[in-house]
């Protein structure tokens, strides 16, 4: 089996490299178990009333104040970018276990911050509808923010024990798990969610599954695969933010429904288009730049090889960010999908299915294995499992379809380099003289 196409692995919550034992194929079942556990019980007990005023209609359950892990993803991504700016800090989001363990202990610090903020402003929020008052307000506002903790050690729980990263199972989980209560409960800006919503979803869903598991989507190039999208999932947000942002402009305020650019209007369409293709091929060249790639590949001429490459695979991911925009616009009056279904999040999903798969299949084979080194550049996998395959050490990327979809802004889901644990000293190694020269 070609070595890229074992799936991913994830970092654990200080970027050691712990062993993750699996013992030939029933270990895959309980780690199964434990990532659709810790969800599981997370829902179970944000079912759970917090808030019960007079002024309410009936109580307000902890799952519809949660915090989530927004505050840390965005803790996250703005502890990378101050990365990507100090030149003394760039170091660190490349080289290696080390460094990737001091940003994330600034990411947890800013993430408590940013949480602390969160909980207060929805504190005063809830002060002003008069549902919480008095000492209940702090124990509100800090319960909020304990319970963002919670969470986040729930998915080092499954970077440690289960299949998958645990940021993107809890995401992924969060968006199945708003969509069913809409279903149940109602939405209040539309239409409850139907079966044939969901069928929307999961279509849109099956396809990104379905694209990341075909090899044919992939420009090679030495020991580089550039897999399209090279862009990511970027350009979707992207679009959608810039037209929505154009209709606003361009809109007649006292005509609701109306304007060149509303949702479904064949001006939307052609815009969000225009607007998906042109981001797509600056972020392209933004995430996978040639001198950048080229550092990956041996003999003459390697910049341009590496550029050719990225032109390669710019075909494959217009197709993909473009048609996906389109199918999502057309999905979204076919099937009514509501605010809680995004191209983006189906996307995701899809992404998570297809990384629990693979490493479910991967270490099935496998007995104890460990997470030996966090990858933040996608382009860099290829060469680090060519030379580990090169000194017979078979091994596995997880969460590299996540992450390609997300690129930069993705630092909270590393692609983790997965190892059988005897041979953990050596793939060091081999990974350490590979990024050293």
């Amino acid at each position: 089996m070609d070595a890229h196409e074992h799936s991913d692995q994830e970092e654990s919550s200080d970027g050691a490299d712990a062993p993750l034992s699996t013992e030939a194929g029933g270990g895959v079942g309980k780690a199964l178990a434990v990532t659709l556990g810790v969800p599981a019980a997370i829902w179970a007990v944000e079912r759970i009333p917090v808030v019960d005023s007079p002024w309410a209609a009936e109580p307000m359950r902890l799952g519809e104040m949660s915090l989530g892990l927004a505050p840390l993803v965005t803790a996250f991504v703005l502890v990378e970018f101050v990365a990507l700016l100090v030149p003394a800090w760039r170091s660190l989001r490349i080289g290696g276990p080390e460094g990737r363990r001091r940003l994330t202990r600034w990411a947890l610090w800013v993430g408590l911050v940013l949480t602390l903020m969160h909980a207060f402003s929805l504190t005063l929020f809830f002060q002003a509808e008069r549902l919480v008052s008095g000492g209940m307000s702090f124990a509100l506002m800090f319960g909020l923010a304990a319970w963002t903790g919670v969470i986040f050690v729930g998915s080092r729980v499954i970077d440690r024990y289960g299949l998958g990263n645990g940021f993107a199972v809890l995401l992924g989980v969060q968006m199945v798990a708003e969509l069913g209560r809409l279903s149940l409960s109602g939405d209040p800006f539309g239409d409850a969610p139907t079966l044939e919503t969901w069928m929307g979803a999961a279509l849109l869903a099956a396809v990104v599954a379905v694209w990341l598991s075909s090899s044919r989507f992939v420009a090679k190039e030495g020991a580089v695969r550039l897999r399209a999208p090279l862009s990511g999932a970027v350009p979707l947000s992207t679009a959608a933010g810039l037209v929505g942002l154009a209709h606003i402009y361009t809109g007649d305020p006292g005509a609701v429904g109306e304007g060149p650019l509303v949702p479904g209007s064949t001006g939307h369409l052609i815009a969000t288009g225009v607007v998906g293709a042109l981001a797509t091929v600056a972020l392209a060249f933004v995430f996978y730049g040639p001198l950048r790639v080229a550092r990956f590949l041996d003999g003459p001429n390697a910049e341009e090889r590496a550029r050719g490459a990225v032109f390669r695979a710019l075909p494959a991911t217009l197709v993909f960010t473009v048609g996906l925009a389109l199918l999502y616009q057309w999905a979204l009056v076919r099937f009514s999908l509501p605010g809680a279904v995004t191209a983006l999040g189906a996307a995701y999903f899809g992404a998570l299915v297809v990384d629990l798969w693979l490493e479910a299949r991967w270490r099935s084979g496998h007995g104890e294995v460990a997470a030996v080194w966090p990858v933040h550049r996608v382009y860099a996998v290829g060469p680090i499992l060519d030379a580990l395959a090169a000194e017979g050490i078979d091994a596995h990327a997880r969460a590299e379809r996540y992450r390609s979809l997300l690129q930069f802004f993705g630092p909270y889901v590393p692609i983790e380099i997965l190892v059988p644990t005897a041979q953990r000293d050596d793939a060091v190694g081999v990974i350490e003289d590979l990024i050293a020269g």
